[in-house]
């Protein structure tokens, strides 16, 4: 009798890649049976808190893969999170007695929630509360109420919130066919992206009745047009992943004008530098599908502008003045400050942190560089002192970044480390880690990432890997062409002239310079050749980010037929206001278009729907499962 050996393959789902599958541990029984004990560890999800678990096996090396049969234990839905969980599996019933040196197993496990009534549930985004209550309305600061509490987005929807929505909606069109309104009768069309056409092709696409909540009269006309509503130019047609018109696979069509999401053939994917961005160029189509896939809602004018000015009596969420450091827009004199009227920043760029300087418009508004500057990770002997150190502007709040470590053999994230503090006059922080936090190569990867799935580098050590999950998810790491174990003491470190990384070259291992600039380095922040710039919190009373600058955002208008409200960026200083009012309505192409979504709390306005919502779209890989075999090092 051959003894089963078990390679295993893990595939784990998840967004912000904290929930794992760890530990993975099977055996064959010494008892002569053809039973295999299978354990493994189910990390949390910070957000949803149930898990599906599926097992597959292959029998010719990963080539193919068959749902494991006659297996029992903790597989399934509702499986809650904890360390040794069990699968007993009878091998020999499944296959018949045929044996093989070379099984492996895979584990794949997707996060979700039960949503009820919209309500209970925390949502996969950054919520404030707003209570209910007396609040600013208009120019004229007239004295309203809301009369229920709700929760609205901290910050606006961002690219990568929108793609992962879309990837979503693409695997359920290939699945079910063409997606329609739930609350609308039959050929209502959901459209989604800005194709930039006619305003005639959006409202002849979609037939239905009117709904206060998320029904077609918001968005469609009937066969008469009674319900037509008018649209500004920015925010037009255009056909989205199952669309009848278009079949599954084929999206040339879109036209992605206003956005910087792209269709690569297989997946939707984010420019590179806007991440974090506020999605731009989508519809209030879009916006509406969005919400109503989380148990969300677009807020109408009033819940909008509570909560950008709350009741405090400002012209804007933080107070009457406005400045550069405020918002993302162009001063009254025209002096352009490097963040242009006509592109966004990351959400959440004005919260009071200052920086030294930062990179003209061509980079789309971020700062200057911040990269991996000198690294230690083994020893001759036991480990000593391992760490990495970031270099960057002065003043560079590092509260964003975290860096996230990846096994060579499977090409998985083993640890996150978040990171802290402002980069100080060294233009240098070095972190100490655990002993033996590092992995010791042949190789192994770290990536620095900033914000929700930004990567700002991926590099290795001792040969290249691809990630198959965190924040550099399909992307093939940098060797840095150096390695170690050295003497304790010793690094390894950039050596040259400049402020970008690509400006630098790899040297060691060599004596340390923990919190300094490394040996033979020049960091020169005259190369950035800009201004000093400090942010100013432009937060709202309750806590909300970009209700004023970043871009114009999506609401529900009461008092006319303008969907398109809220907080925008002009060239005139008194033309930036964070309210709803039709004199501010966007009616340009050359303003961004944003949105964020509300839940409100006692369901007074609620969408009365309860259903799951799956967490396994959020893998931009979800239409192309690679398998790699896993192996504990």
């Amino acid at each position: 009798m051959h003894k089963i050996i078990l390679l295993f393959s893990l595939l784990a789902f998840s967004y912000s890649q904290q929930a794992e599958i760890t530990n993975i541990q099977a055996a064959q029984r010494t008892d002569g049976s053809q039973i295999v004990d299978i354990t493994y560890d189910l990390l949390p999800d910070p957000v949803f808190e149930f898990f599906e678990v599926t097992v597959k096996v292959s029998l010719d090396g990963g080539i193919s893969y068959f749902p494991m049969q006659n297996v029992i234990g903790d597989l399934g839905d509702i499986i809650e999170p904890g360390t040794g969980k069990t699968l007993t599996w009878n091998f020999g019933q499944q296959y018949e007695g045929t044996y093989s040196n070379h099984i492996k197993i895979k584990i794949e496990g997707s996060s979700f929630a039960i949503v009820d009534n919209n309500s209970n549930q925390e949502l996969p985004f950054e919520m404030v509360s707003v209570p209910s209550g007396e609040y600013t309305f208009g120019e004229n600061d007239e004295i309203r109420a809301i009369d229920y509490d709700y929760e609205m987005m901290k910050y606006p929807v961002t690219d990568m919130d929108y793609v992962l929505f879309m990837m979503d909606k693409l695997a359920e069109s290939n699945a079910n066919g063409a997606i329609q309104c739930d609350t609308c009768m039959e050929n209502c069309i959901v459209n989604w992206i800005n194709q930039g056409s006619s305003f005639e092709e959006a409202t002849e696409l979609c037939y239905g009745n009117p709904d206060s909540d998320y029904g077609c009269g918001d968005t469609c006309s009937d066969v008469e047009g009674s319900f037509t509503v008018n649209l500004t130019e920015s925010a037009l047609a255009g056909y989205y992943p199952g669309d009848s018109n278009y079949p599954a696979g084929d999206y040339t069509y879109i036209d992605f004008n206003n956005s910087k999401i792209s269709w690569n053939g297989e997946i939707f994917e984010v420019q590179e530098g806007n991440v974090n961005h506020p999605v731009t160029g989508v519809t209030y189509f879009g916006a509406w599908a969005f919400a109503l896939h989380y148990g969300m809602a677009v807020p109408d004018q009033y819940e909008w502008e509570k909560a950008a000015r709350g009741n405090t009596g400002y012209d804007y969420p933080w107070g009457n003045d406005i400045s550069i450091a405020h918002a993302n827009y162009i001063d009254f004199n025209g002096a352009n400050y490097g963040l242009s009227i006509y592109s966004t920043s990351s959400v959440g760029s004005f919260n009071g942190s200052a920086y030294e300087c930062i990179i003209n418009e061509n980079t789309n508004g971020t700062i200057g560089d911040v990269f991996i500057n000198e690294l230690h990770y083994d020893n001759y002997g036991s480990d000593v002192g391992e760490g990495f150190e970031i270099i960057g502007p002065s003043g560079t709040d590092l509260s964003y970044y975290y860096l996230q470590l990846y096994n060579g053999n499977n090409g998985s994230m083993y640890n996150e480390i978040n990171l802290s503090g402002i980069i100080g006059p060294s233009n240098t922080i070095w972190f100490q880690t655990e002993t033996n936090s590092f992995q010791n190569g042949a190789p192994d990867g770290l990536a620095l990432c900033i914000g929700t799935s930004g990567l700002v580098q991926f590099l290795s050590y001792e040969g290249t890997m691809t990630a198959f999950d965190g924040c550099a998810n399909g992307t093939t790491s940098t060797d840095i062409g150096v390695s170690e174990p050295g003497e304790i003491g010793e690094s390894l470190q950039l050596t040259g002239l400049g402020t970008t990384y690509n400006e630098f070259q790899w040297i060691g291992p060599i004596a340390s310079t923990y919190n300094q600039i490394n040996q033979g380095q020049i960091y020169s922040s005259d190369a950035l050749d800009c201004d000093p710039f400090i942010t100013e919190n432009s937060s709202s009373q309750f806590g909300s980010y970009d209700m004023a600058g970043n871009t114009w955002e999506i609401v529900k208008s009461n008092d006319d037929s303008y969907l398109i409200k809220g907080g925008a960026y002009n060239s005139l200083a008194n033309d930036l206001k964070s309210w709803n009012h039709q004199s501010y309505t966007a009616t340009t192409t050359s303003i961004g278009i944003g949105f964020r979504c509300l839940r409100v709390i006692d369901q007074s306005r609620s969408n009365k729907s309860s259903r799951r919502i799956n967490r396994k779209h959020h893998s931009l890989d979800s239409q192309k499962k690679i398998d790699k075999s896993f192996k504990n090092k």
